[in-house]
């Protein structure tokens, strides 16, 4: 007793005993006492639920009435303050005869900002699937050999080929003429931290060629080695198209410009002469 109570006492986690018929605390350690604000007296006079939100209490009823196994992780639950303040905590929990009763021995360990990294997290990676997924541009990730590990829909709508033919494989879509540029761009990515851009033709299922803008940067671990590389490729098709048009129209409208020159050139030369002539 006289060690149990050693290691009880002087745990730096938030430790204590509740009866688990009555819920009512037992005993509590020094951490416990001092993270949530309460004094001893007043810790001993309460029971595991007035440690609880409201709203956490019939959660925590329905749980202790399922069978339990000698040592136990209880997962995460919320624990309230004397303060107010709500905490995230994790438990773990062993039962054990204390002074003739059932009890059990609870370990609490504050997790509140794992929990919320985790939330932010799980957040930033929803929002990050969202737009890569909502992106009319291609999105792909190869692998340092080249081949696709991973490509989002408007890749599959651009190119004609479904993830499921895409992924594990060299990029279809990339002609043979144009093989040895695409490797080279890989390897320039992985070996440079600044994003690479460039306009190239690609093709499509069914054979068409398509004119594109190709951004690649590397993926790099924590250490910073490249892992993979990731791509965005816009099919500027219609926009070269347009381009071209557009100078095609400024080449005829300067030829035509030059002619309309030309033109009112002869007439005034050939007014002159024809002045000269009535006027000798």
């Amino acid at each position: 007793e006289s060690r149990f109570r050693y290691l009880l006492l002087n745990n730096p986690l938030p430790m204590w005993v509740y009866d688990l018929d009555t819920l009512r605390f037992l005993d509590v350690n020094a951490a416990a006492l001092d993270q949530y604000g309460y004094s001893r007296e007043e810790f001993l006079s309460m029971r595991l639920n007035d440690i609880r939100p409201s709203e956490e209490v019939p959660r925590l009823l329905k749980h202790l009435q399922q069978e339990r196994s000698a040592l136990q992780q209880s997962g995460i639950w919320q624990h309230r303050y004397k303060d107010g303040t709500i905490i995230d905590v994790e438990i773990i929990s062993h039962t054990l005869e204390f002074h003739g009763r059932r009890s059990v021995l609870a370990v609490a360990q504050n997790v509140t900002e794992r929990v919320r990294a985790q939330a932010a997290l799980h957040t930033s990676n929803a929002t990050l699937n969202a737009i890569i997924t909502a992106a009319p541009l291609a999105i792909f990730r190869f692998n340092p050999d080249g081949r696709i590990q991973f490509c989002n829909p408007a890749a599959e709508q651009i190119f004609g080929w479904s993830a499921a033919e895409l992924i594990g494989q060299p990029p279809p879509f990339v002609p043979p003429d144009k093989h040895d540029e695409f490797l080279a761009i890989i390897d320039q990515a992985l070996d440079s931290e600044k994003t690479i851009g460039y306009i190239t033709t690609r093709q499509r299922k069914d054979g068409t060629p398509v004119t594109v803008s190709v951004s690649a940067a590397p993926i790099q671990d924590a250490n910073g080695r490249p892992l993979a590389v990731v791509s965005l490729v816009a099919d500027v098709t219609e926009r070269q198209q347009m381009e071209a048009e557009r100078h095609e129209k400024e080449r005829l409208q300067l030829a035509l410009n030059k002619e309309i020159e030309l033109r009112n050139l002869r007439l005034r030369f050939m007014s002159m002469v024809s002045h000269e002539f009535r006027n000798p």
